[in-house]
């Protein structure tokens, strides 16, 4: 479980569900399935007191990284590094959320392919 602290629980939700994922919301918390892991935004919780994190996304396929970029723009967020491929085959890019929080997206085909999502250090 990776948990996020956001200002406004409203447009982060709204955010994440641009990109296609849907939360279950509760009175100070959304929670997001996704791959085989938990995604919670919390008001004032999760990393708000040590500031914005950097999370790793590890996505489905080539072409998920610059599609997830490019919906990621269309809804507000901030592309921070365009998709680009590594020398070892893996392509990656990397988003702000509205809360300043720093997505790494990578598809790595030496990787499970399960949408894996996990903390990293920023």
């Amino acid at each position: 479980m990776v948990s996020l602290g956001v200002a406004d629980l409203g447009p982060a939700q709204a955010f994440y569900e641009a990109l296609g994922w849907r939360g279950a919301a509760g009175a100070r918390a959304v929670v997001f399935l996704v791959g085989n892991a938990v995604l919670s935004l919390e008001v004032g919780g999760g990393t708000a007191a040590a500031g914005p994190r950097c999370v790793l996304h590890q996505v489905t396929g080539r072409g998920e990284v610059a599609r997830l970029l490019g919906r990621v723009a269309a809804a507000g967020g901030q592309v921070t590094a365009p998709a680009a491929e590594a020398p070892w085959g893996a392509i990656a890019g990397a988003f702000a959320d509205p809360d300043g929080n720093i997505w790494e997206l990578a598809f790595d085909p030496d990787l499970p392919h399960e949408g894996i999502i996990s903390l990293c250090q920023a």
